[in-house]
């Protein structure tokens, strides 16, 4: 199979990790407030194993962006779609002509779009 097109894509422009930074920067003032120097963080603050749980979520989502990524491949006889860590999906040429002339078929007897993807699920 020749590969006719290839793509990968992240979410690394440059304010999507300004707002990351951001975000990542409240646990750390969150915790050395609170539990290093014993003040209060906030008006209503949270426990302290409730703030080391929001660190370790906002962190864990953090490197979950970071991680992410979406490869496109096409060859002569398949689309492949990764979105890694997630999931992984082919599709076959055949397939898609398949659903085109499905979809044609119902237009042209005179029903919409929806329609007929209704009719095919």
């Amino acid at each position: 199979m020749k590969i006719i097109f290839k793509e990968e894509q992240r979410f690394n422009q440059w304010w999507l990790k300004a707002i990351l930074i951001g975000l990542g920067v409240i646990p750390i003032v969150g915790i050395y407030k609170q539990l290093i120097l014993g003040e209060a963080f906030g008006d209503h603050p949270m426990s302290d194993l409730g703030l080391i749980v929001f660190s370790l979520f906002v962190y864990l989502l953090i490197a979950f962006l970071l991680i992410i990524r979406l490869e496109t491949e096409i060859t002569s006889s398949e689309i492949t779609m990764k979105l890694y860590p997630l999931l992984k999906k082919k599709v076959y040429w055949y397939d898609l002509k398949v659903l085109i002339c499905e979809l044609w078929i119902c237009w042209w007897m005179g029903g919409t779009a929806l329609d007929c993807v209704r009719n095919r699920l």
